[in-house]
């Protein structure tokens, strides 16, 4: 009889254990289903939806001999510049939720770094990858602690700060002064891609002579040193799309931008009006956070100057 009490026991626990399994799945089930609903209803993402099919609207009225370029036609070419945003949203919120979970205070003001060291190593292997015209085949070491130093000169070199300014002098976009950081992710950003594809001189600093312990603390940690390692072989940062399971605002709003750009963008001209209509918008919404902020605008400065440097590189080498 006791033996019998015991197995019973032992199958009573096993079906509870199985049923509150069941009931954990189900429940993170709903709540990925919940979070996709409710970003759908989201305010912001309706405006922006709104947004996009108002561009496009406005595309069949407006003047047929304004400036196309067939550069921002040419999917290769797109898919470069898609890397470099996804990898600037990427090493933003990579950098948001590493500080987090560490307890680090100052997250939020080192986002801008993760998004511009990312985002310059997504763009150097996916201009490689997708074998554009824009690249000479040269030998190119992804070796982190180069891209890491490349980022640095990027920091400390006011000089290359202030050539890539007036290279990307057709920069016109409306980032708010509070977010000049994220701004700033954008120009370091060209200057960290320049030097990766060795379009200039690489000086031997330290780490440190740029970067804070948290940056260097979230730069070699676990977390971010896989999520570099698997960039290499991960098909998505050299697509057209940007799938992301059970995705956050900030996700949203950039898949949204990027449909808006691939549909709307003809000239370097719309670019900056495809930023500044979302930076419009977002800066009216009340419930998107700030670092969901930060991180969106990294982004948007990325795709600013990403494009202007990969126009101008397609321009020389047609002439």
């Amino acid at each position: 009889m006791k033996k019998f009490l015991f197995v019973l026991s032992l199958l009573l626990i096993a079906i509870s254990f199985y049923s509150c399994q069941n009931d954990e799945d189900l429940q993170n089930t709903l709540n990925l289903e919940y979070s996709s609903v409710s970003l759908d209803s989201d305010p912001l993402i309706a405006n922006l939806k709104n947004l996009n099919d108002s561009l496009l609207q406005s595309k069949d009225s407006i003047d047929e001999s304004r400036s196309i370029s067939g550069f921002f036609k040419n999917l290769k070419q797109l898919a470069v510049i898609y890397a470099d945003i996804k990898g600037a949203i990427e090493g933003a919120k990579l950098g948001f939720k590493w500080g987090k979970g560490h307890g680090l205070l100052s997250s939020l003001a080192g986002s801008a770094v993760f998004a511009a060291v990312m985002s310059a190593m997504y763009s150097a292997m996916a201009a490689i990858t997708n074998s554009s015209s824009n690249m000479e085949q040269v030998n190119i070491n992804f070796d982190q602690e180069r891209v890491e130093l490349a980022y640095v000169n990027s920091v400390l070199r006011q000089d290359l700060v202030s050539n890539e300014l007036e290279r990307c002098s057709k920069v016109k976009i409306n980032i708010p002064q509070k977010n000049c950081k994220d701004y700033e992710a954008g120009i370091h950003h060209n200057i960290t891609l320049r030097l990766i594809l060795n379009e200039g001189d690489l000086y031997n600093y330290n780490l440190e002579d740029a970067l804070s312990y948290t940056e260097l603390q979230t730069l070699h940690s676990r977390e971010y040193m896989n999520s570099y390692k698997t960039a290499y072989t991960n098909p998505e940062v050299f697509s057209l799309s940007y799938e992301v399971e059970n995705p956050s605002k900030e996700d949203k709003v950039i898949q949204l931008f990027l449909d808006a750009y691939k549909d709307y963008v003809d000239n370097l001209d719309d670019v900056n009006d495809l930023i500044n209509n979302y930076i419009s918008i977002i800066e009216k919404d009340t419930n998107i956070t700030d670092e969901e902020k930060s991180a969106v605008y990294s982004a948007l400065s990325t795709a600013a100057f990403s494009s202007n440097y990969w126009y101008q590189k397609h321009s020389r080498n047609n002439e």
